[in-house]
């Protein structure tokens, strides 16, 4: 599955009923909205897939993932380990790749950490930020009040608590 800003573009590999070692390919369109995914999580059991491989692009790839992940076996694939395996560049060449790549076992799959970690990461980042950003407005304040001509920093400390 090829993650873009606008839209899915999932691609299904299955054995070809015409020829024996030989496989077809199903691609479809999906929105980035909650309902479209639900629509792609419906299209994707239909066709009984095992696993969705999935291009880790920025962030665009967590609505997705989260969604999905409850449902199906997921495998985050890191952009760079598919330069080697890349061909022409185009969403469905994008998506039929990753599908390739993801049956014959041509990447690895990112760690992704469960739930609860994750919203212990992002508290413990949000947290991180909100010191850094308290440093610099004392910083700030700091520097306002010495272009007065006070000179607090001799006087008092700051605590940061």
């Amino acid at each position: 599955m090829d993650l873009g800003k606008r839209f899915l573009l999932a691609c299904v590999r299955t054995s070809s009923t015409k020829r024996s070692g030989t496989w077809s390919l199903e691609t479809e369109r999906f929105g980035t909205t909650r309902s479209e995914v639900r629509r792609l999580l419906t299209w994707l059991s239909e066709r009984e897939v095992e696993v969705v491989v999935m291009e880790a692009t920025a962030d665009y790839w967590r609505g997705v993932y989260y969604v999905l992940q409850p449902h199906l076996s997921l495998m985050l694939v890191n952009p760079a380990h598919l330069k080697g395996i890349r061909g022409r560049k185009s969403d469905p060449s994008d998506a039929a790749i990753l599908a390739r790549a993801g049956a014959s076992g041509m990447v690895m799959a990112s760690f992704v950490p469960e739930r609860a970690v994750r919203e212990l990461r992002d508290l413990t980042r949000r947290r991180t930020e909100l010191v850094r950003a308290a440093g610099w407005e004392v910083q700030r304040l700091e520097k306002e009040l010495e272009d007065t001509g006070m000179k607090l920093t001799s006087v008092l400390t700051m605590s940061r608590a």
